[in-house]
């Protein structure tokens, strides 16, 4: 039976909620803000829009800027990336393929032929839904590749994200099934709890 977009989606926003109450405890007294560096972007682009720069000096401070941003926030990079994949990955896992938010709404991910999912088909799942690529990406290769490649690079993939939710969002909305693109890719369905 075909779950609801308005089910999933709240489980959804339930376990962001709990997901960003932990975040918060866990980091309570770091600087995990980026804020910091909103004035030096405005400048920067001050600098351009008044022609102050050429668009090679703009791009040149903007890499070095945007990197300078993802070193500051590397730990909270890695922190994001262990507790998703811990709480939508191996959480769930254990938890029959059920997170807080999805037991909340009597909802629960299995594989596509409605048996227990594997820990594989959770975490391919989550990759395509939760922001994983790009929060991997910047964990495993900023210092690999060049700053220029890296910020585009990284860029890209948040935009390729952004398409993967729309088509998730569309499918999991239009198909009989209710499988969105991430169920798909991870063989995976979601379906009410039998009671």
């Amino acid at each position: 039976m075909k779950v609801s977009l308005s089910k999933r989606l709240l489980a959804f926003v339930l376990d962001y909620l709990i997901l960003s109450l932990i975040f918060g405890i866990v980091t309570l007294g770091i600087n995990v803000s980026s804020n910091d560096y909103t004035d030096d972007l405005n400048k920067i682009m001050e600098k351009y829009e008044s022609s102050e720069i050429t668009t090679e000096q703009f791009l040149d401070e903007y890499v070095s800027l945007y990197c300078e941003i993802i070193e500051s926030q590397r730990g909270v990079n890695i922190l994001t990336a262990v507790l998703y994949i811990g709480y939508f990955v191996i959480f769930a896992c254990l938890n029959n393929g059920q997170t807080i938010g999805k037991k909340i709404c009597k909802i629960r991910v299995v594989n596509k032929d409605g048996e227990r999912a594997n820990i594989f088909n959770m975490a391919i799942r989550s990759l395509f839904i939760y922001g994983l690529i790009s929060q991997l990406f910047s964990v495993i290769f900023f210092n690999i590749i060049d700053a220029t490649l890296f910020v585009f690079i990284s860029v890209f993939i948040s935009y390729v994200e952004y398409i993967l939710m729309f088509a998730v969002i569309v499918m999991a909305s239009f198909r009989k099934d209710g499988r969105g693109l991430h169920d798909i890719i991870g063989r995976t369905k979601v379906i009410g709890e039998v009671k």
